[in-house]
């Protein structure tokens, strides 16, 4: 009988999931899409899952490669972004 191997062999790359809230204590949060994008753009983020609901995020990433500032200057970012553009829209004139 030939040896078992494994369904799924084993990554080169530790991994880890880390749950991040991303709203700040002030209830504003960015638009779930943009917050994806700027955390996903990380070197060492193998993934990013968001749910808005929780204002929650799931992110499988290589601690060797990005660790919680970075992630935490993504989001950051992120919501500067959504409410710069909100910001924009706001000052639009209106016909």
């Amino acid at each position: 009988m030939p040896p078992l191997l494994p369904l799924h062999p084993p990554s080169p790359y530790p991994r880890r999931t880390l749950t991040l809230l991303v709203a700040s204590p002030q209830g504003s949060s960015a638009d779930p899409s943009t917050t994806t994008q700027a955390i996903a753009a990380l070197p060492g983020v193998l993934g990013v899952t968001i749910n808005p609901r929780t204002r929650t995020a799931f992110v499988r990433c290589d601690p060797s490669l990005v660790d919680l500032t970075r992630l935490h200057a993504a989001v950051t970012s992120a919501a500067a972004e959504t409410g710069e553009r909100k910001h924009e829209r706001a000052r639009e004139p209106t016909e």
